[in-house]
Protein backbone atom coordinates (compact mmCIF):
# COMPACT_ATOMS: atom_id res chain seq x y z
CA UNK A 1 0.00 0.00 0.00
CA UNK A 2 2.77 2.62 0.56
CA UNK A 3 4.69 2.06 -2.75
CA UNK A 4 1.11 2.63 -4.62
CA UNK A 5 0.60 6.00 -2.68
CA UNK A 6 4.04 7.39 -2.53
CA UNK A 7 4.66 10.11 -5.13
CA UNK A 8 7.46 8.54 -6.93
CA UNK A 9 7.19 5.34 -5.22
CA UNK A 10 8.93 1.81 -5.88
CA UNK A 11 7.39 -0.31 -8.45
CA UNK A 12 4.67 -2.23 -6.18
CA UNK A 13 5.55 -5.16 -7.66
CA UNK A 14 8.74 -5.80 -6.78
CA UNK A 15 9.32 -9.02 -4.44
CA UNK A 16 9.25 -8.13 -0.89
CA UNK A 17 12.81 -7.66 0.31
CA UNK A 18 13.64 -5.51 -2.65
CA UNK A 19 10.13 -3.96 -2.02
CA UNK A 20 11.13 -3.10 1.49
CA UNK A 21 14.46 -2.23 0.73
CA UNK A 22 13.08 0.32 -2.40
CA UNK A 23 10.73 1.51 0.38
CA UNK A 24 13.92 2.43 2.55
CA UNK A 25 15.85 4.07 -0.23
CA UNK A 26 13.12 6.53 -1.06
CA UNK A 27 12.54 7.30 2.71
CA UNK A 28 9.18 5.80 3.35
CA UNK A 29 10.54 3.40 5.48
CA UNK A 30 13.03 4.02 8.17
CA UNK A 31 16.49 2.17 7.69
CA UNK A 32 16.40 -0.95 10.36
CA UNK A 33 19.02 -1.38 12.72
CA UNK A 34 21.66 -3.97 11.52
CA UNK A 35 20.58 -6.99 12.13
CA UNK A 36 17.02 -6.29 13.34
CA UNK A 37 14.37 -8.75 12.59
CA UNK A 38 11.31 -7.88 10.31
CA UNK A 39 7.80 -7.28 11.77
CA UNK A 40 5.24 -9.34 10.71
CA UNK A 41 2.58 -6.95 12.21
CA UNK A 42 1.78 -3.56 11.51
CA UNK A 43 1.30 -1.77 15.23
CA UNK A 44 0.15 1.40 15.74
CA UNK A 45 3.69 3.33 15.95
CA UNK A 46 4.48 2.18 12.59
CA UNK A 47 1.45 3.25 11.14
CA UNK A 48 1.51 6.85 13.05
CA UNK A 49 5.11 7.04 11.94
CA UNK A 50 4.47 5.84 8.29
CA UNK A 51 1.63 7.87 7.83
CA UNK A 52 4.32 10.90 8.83
CA UNK A 53 6.39 10.02 6.14
CA UNK A 54 3.99 9.60 3.66
CA UNK A 55 2.80 13.11 4.42
CA UNK A 56 5.74 15.05 4.30
CA UNK A 57 6.63 12.79 0.93
CA UNK A 58 3.32 13.56 -0.76
CA UNK A 59 0.95 11.17 -1.90
CA UNK A 60 -0.05 10.14 -5.55
CA UNK A 61 -3.75 8.68 -5.15
CA UNK A 62 -7.11 10.17 -5.86
CA UNK A 63 -9.49 11.61 -3.22
CA UNK A 64 -10.76 9.88 -1.18
CA UNK A 65 -14.69 8.42 -1.80
CA UNK A 66 -16.51 10.42 0.84
CA UNK A 67 -17.46 13.94 0.85
CA UNK A 68 -15.76 16.13 3.47
CA UNK A 69 -18.67 15.71 6.24
CA UNK A 70 -19.12 12.00 5.49
CA UNK A 71 -15.22 11.50 6.02
CA UNK A 72 -14.48 13.57 8.94
CA UNK A 73 -17.29 11.49 10.32
CA UNK A 74 -15.68 8.27 9.56
CA UNK A 75 -12.20 9.43 10.75
CA UNK A 76 -13.82 10.56 14.24
CA UNK A 77 -16.04 7.12 14.41
CA UNK A 78 -12.69 4.98 14.04
CA UNK A 79 -10.16 7.39 15.58
CA UNK A 80 -11.76 9.67 17.86
CA UNK A 81 -10.14 12.41 15.48
CA UNK A 82 -11.60 14.33 12.36
CA UNK A 83 -7.94 14.38 11.00
CA UNK A 84 -6.05 11.50 11.81
CA UNK A 85 -3.05 12.06 9.65
CA UNK A 86 -2.56 15.56 11.26
CA UNK A 87 -2.36 14.87 14.61
CA UNK A 88 -0.28 11.18 14.86
CA UNK A 89 -0.63 10.96 18.00
CA UNK A 90 -4.19 9.63 18.37
CA UNK A 91 -3.26 6.76 15.97
CA UNK A 92 0.00 6.37 18.60
CA UNK A 93 -1.61 6.31 21.92
CA UNK A 94 -4.57 3.30 20.17
CA UNK A 95 -4.79 -0.50 21.29
CA UNK A 96 -4.92 -3.69 19.16
CA UNK A 97 -3.20 -3.53 16.01
CA UNK A 98 -4.95 -1.37 12.73
CA UNK A 99 -7.21 -3.06 10.27
CA UNK A 100 -6.41 -2.75 6.46
CA UNK A 101 -10.02 -0.31 6.68
CA UNK A 102 -7.97 1.47 9.34
CA UNK A 103 -5.43 1.88 7.00
CA UNK A 104 -7.59 2.67 3.82
CA UNK A 105 -9.00 5.46 5.77
CA UNK A 106 -5.75 6.91 6.95
CA UNK A 107 -4.33 7.02 3.36
CA UNK A 108 -7.68 8.85 2.04
CA UNK A 109 -7.46 11.41 4.88
CA UNK A 110 -3.69 11.96 3.26
CA UNK A 111 -4.99 12.40 -0.02
CA UNK A 112 -7.94 14.53 1.27
CA UNK A 113 -12.10 13.99 0.41
CA UNK A 114 -13.52 13.53 -2.04
CA UNK A 115 -14.25 16.79 -4.03
CA UNK A 116 -17.47 18.73 -3.88
CA UNK A 117 -19.18 19.03 -7.09
CA UNK A 118 -20.99 22.79 -8.02
CA UNK A 119 -24.10 21.72 -10.13
CA UNK A 120 -24.40 25.00 -11.97
CA UNK A 121 -28.36 26.18 -12.74
CA UNK A 122 -29.34 25.27 -16.71
CA UNK A 123 -29.69 28.41 -18.55
CA UNK A 124 -33.14 28.95 -19.29
CA UNK A 125 -35.26 28.25 -22.07
CA UNK A 126 -32.65 24.64 -22.21
CA UNK A 127 -34.29 22.21 -19.54
CA UNK A 128 -34.67 18.65 -20.50
CA UNK A 129 -37.69 18.24 -21.26
CA UNK A 130 -39.92 15.30 -19.40
CA UNK A 131 -38.54 12.58 -21.15
CA UNK A 132 -34.91 13.47 -20.68
CA UNK A 133 -33.38 13.36 -24.39
CA UNK A 134 -29.42 12.15 -24.23
CA UNK A 135 -27.54 13.69 -26.53
CA UNK A 136 -23.66 12.72 -27.10
CA UNK A 137 -21.20 15.51 -26.48
CA UNK A 138 -19.93 16.75 -29.00
CA UNK A 139 -22.64 16.35 -30.94
CA UNK A 140 -25.65 18.41 -31.36
CA UNK A 141 -29.54 17.64 -31.68
CA UNK A 142 -31.49 18.31 -34.63
CA UNK A 143 -33.51 21.02 -32.20
CA UNK A 144 -30.06 22.96 -31.38
CA UNK A 145 -29.46 23.19 -35.09
CA UNK A 146 -32.67 25.02 -35.67
CA UNK A 147 -32.48 28.33 -37.49
CA UNK A 148 -33.49 30.89 -35.05
CA UNK A 149 -37.17 32.65 -35.54
CA UNK A 150 -37.71 35.01 -38.23
CA UNK A 151 -39.33 38.01 -37.07
CA UNK A 152 -42.74 39.53 -38.35
CA UNK A 153 -41.23 42.82 -39.91
CA UNK A 154 -38.93 41.03 -42.28
CA UNK A 155 -41.31 38.66 -43.64
CA UNK A 156 -41.95 39.30 -46.95
CA UNK A 157 -45.06 39.76 -48.72
CA UNK A 158 -46.87 37.17 -50.75
CA UNK A 159 -47.22 37.29 -54.24
CA UNK A 160 -50.73 36.10 -55.94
Amino acid sequence: MLARAVEDGPSPTLPGAHLRDSLIDAGVLPEEEAGAASQDRLGWEECARDVKRLRALGVRMAHGPLDERAHKAECESRFDHDSPTAHTGVLRRRSNDPTIGDVCVLLADLSGPAPEVELKPAAPGRAKSAKGSKVAKGKRSSRSRAAPPKHASAKKPRRR
